[in-house]
Order: C-alpha cells, then structure tokens, then sequence
C-alpha cells in the first residue's frame, strides 16, 4: 500500500477545487443544537490545510465553539 507524502504534496493540496467546497457538516449541526448553552470543543484529527474546519468555523460562527486542528505534516499547516 502507497501512503501519500503530505510533505511533497502540500503546496498543490488546495488545487483540486473539490477541497474548497465543502458544506456544514449535519452532524456537528445536530451536536451543538443539542447544547446551545455550552461551549463545544471539536477537534479536526488530520486537519491538513485547514479547509473543512475554516468550512465549519464560518458555518457555525454564531455557536460557542473551541476549534481545533491537529496534522503531522509541518507543510501542510505551514499552509
């Protein structure tokens, strides 16, 4: 199995426009409707360039919300 080199990668990752389209994801919608009193922590595990979890700050910008990413490439967060 060929495991991708996000290191190599990491300037051209954003490109392919399909990574820039993303919706609100339904199932964090259903989570904080579900607590409209407290503050949600969500963390985005292999969050590469950050583009799903600025997608869902944006969508969900009138929630209490402690965002946070985590990626093992240095390049891809550099980006």
């Amino acid at each position: 199995m060929q495991h991708a080199d996000y290191e190599q990668i990491a300037a051209k990752f954003d490109q392919n426009k399909d990574r820039l389209n993303i919706p609100p994801d339904n199932y964090l919608a259903e989570y904080l409707d579900l607590q409209p009193q407290h503050t949600a922590r969500v963390l985005d595990v292999g969050c590469g360039t950050g583009n799903y979890l600025q997608a869902q700050m944006d969508a969900f910008a009138a929630y209490a919300v402690q965002w946070h990413g985590l990626e093992p490439s240095s390049a891809m967060l550099t980006i």
